[in-house]
């Protein structure tokens, strides 16, 4: 299904990849460790269920953009640092039952909300200097990225939440 250019759901999306931007961009001084969390799990949520909604897009030839600096990327990882961890363990086809005994893998919690605000704040750049179709057609291109990052992003943290008893 091809979307027009200024669709629901791109404009919707471009809210919710905005908040997600935002919330990463904040020092997040002021609230407590749980709020901190539990914003965390609430963008994630939210930003995925608006990926779900991203309809397939024809490409559109858009400008290339610069990347974030290493300076910019710091900048944000240190918003982040309120994080409960780092690391988590993950099966990286948990659909696969074909294995016994699938192998485990180490995610990185970190790196999960950095992928996401990478792809996002690129798709933003494009939507906001009026590419909107080709800001809609780089979302939902790399919602297999994002989307899993987001993904292993929100059960990691959901299970450390319950898992010790920190629910909110």
């Amino acid at each position: 299904m091809t979307m027009p250019v200024n669709s629901d759901s791109t404009n919707e999306f471009a809210a919710r990849a905005r908040q997600f931007v935002n919330w990463c961009d904040a020092k997040h001084t002021e609230e407590s460790d749980t709020r901190f969390r539990f914003d965390a799990q609430r963008v994630i949520a939210l930003l995925y269920a608006a990926g779900c909604d991203l309809l397939e897009v024809q490409f559109q030839d858009s400008p290339d953009l610069p990347n974030l600096t290493k300076a910019q990327l710091d900048e944000v990882a240190a918003n982040l640092a309120r994080l409960p961890f780092r690391h988590y363990w993950s099966i990286s086809t948990p659909s696969e039952m074909e294995e016994e005994k699938p192998e485990p893998g180490c995610g990185d919690l970190l790196d999960d909300f950095l992928d996401i605000y990478r792809d996002l704040r690129h798709g933003l750049l494009l939507f906001d200097t009026g590419h909107t179709q080709g800001a809609a057609y780089h979302w939902h291109q790399m919602f297999f990225h994002w989307g899993q990052h987001a993904v292993d992003a929100l059960s990691a943290l959901h299970s450390y939440d319950s898992e010790s008893n920190n629910i909110f």
